[in-house]
């Protein structure tokens, strides 16, 4: 872990093995070079974490409002918590919000209002990193081919080769260039990438294990473990995130922020939790 360092009159550290602890109360209006240093910051590290923070959801908004424009009362979630009645109590494996709608999340935050200090975790894996830490013989094998992404959030590898023709769907290649950055992004994950289309089955998994491998190595990985006032902003597009199960957990009240142009039911209309695939 680096020392601590300064950009403008915003205080931060790095993180190991990927982002940036914010030491800088954020309840207050943030002077202009820091609100373009905090822009900065997300854009070099992926992951801001602020602890000790007590903000209402107005203020957690016009926060997320620095990165483009949040959804507020379009949002399917504001609120993530054990009886909210979407996510459950299961086990989520590593996925990015909406990968598999026209327009994925461009950010998303989770600020703690309500939770037992260290009880749970997310989990974040970075697919830029993991972009550049792929051999030489793995980054020309994914030159040209796409990857299916279906709608999937489940533990494990729940989804298959075979697609259902009514699952919500969507191609793009399985290395992206980041929208705001430029930078290459590794963009398939455990859950929610069916396959790479212009392979069979068997070639198809054995590549996606591969690629898993480099994404999930554990010293690859950020745990956040959650305390009370935690606030965690990440790139949706560049990371991945994933958690265990809930069962026996009660408080775990997460105020929910998300950067995106369109909604899911925006994009998706007729899109209901437990569609197949889904």
């Amino acid at each position: 872990m680096e020392p601590a360092g300064m950009a403008t009159r915003l205080a931060w550290r790095t993180l190991d093995p990927f982002g940036v602890e914010l030491l800088t109360d954020l309840s207050r209006p943030l002077a202009a070079e820091d609100e373009a240093a905090l822009r900065a910051l997300i854009d070099r590290h992926g992951l801001l974490v602020a602890r000790g923070q007590a903000l209402p959801l107005a203020r957690q908004l016009e926060i997320m409002r620095l990165f483009g424009p949040v959804l507020g009362d379009r949002a399917t979630l504001n609120y993530v918590a054990p009886d909210d009645g979407v996510l459950g109590l299961g086990a989520l494996g590593f996925h990015s919000d909406l990968a598999f709608a026209p327009e994925p999340f461009s950010y998303i935050s989770l600020h703690a209002l309500d939770v037992v200090d260290g009880q749970t975790a997310t989990l974040f894996a970075d697919g830029a990193r993991a972009c550049e830490e792929l051999d030489d013989g793995l980054r020309m094998r994914l030159e040209g081919l796409t990857a299916a992404a279906v709608s999937s959030s489940a533990s494990g590898r729940a989804v298959s080769y075979d697609i259902p023709r009514s699952a919500h769907r969507f191609d793009r290649p399985a290395v992206i260039a980041h929208p705001r950055t430029g930078r290459p992004v590794l963009y398939v994950n455990q859950a929610q990438t069916a396959r790479i289309n212009e392979l069979g089955p068997e070639e198809s998994e054995h590549l996606l294990e591969q690629l898993f491998a480099v994404l999930y190595d554990p010293a690859s990985l950020h745990e956040h473990r959650w305390a009370k006032g935690d606030l965690v902003i990440w790139d949706n597009i560049r990371l991945q995130h994933a958690r265990h199960a809930l069962e026996g957990v009660t408080r775990r009240k997460l105020q929910r922020a998300v950067v995106a142009s369109r909604s899911l039911y925006e994009q998706i209309p007729d899109f209901r939790p437990g569609d197949p695939a889904g």
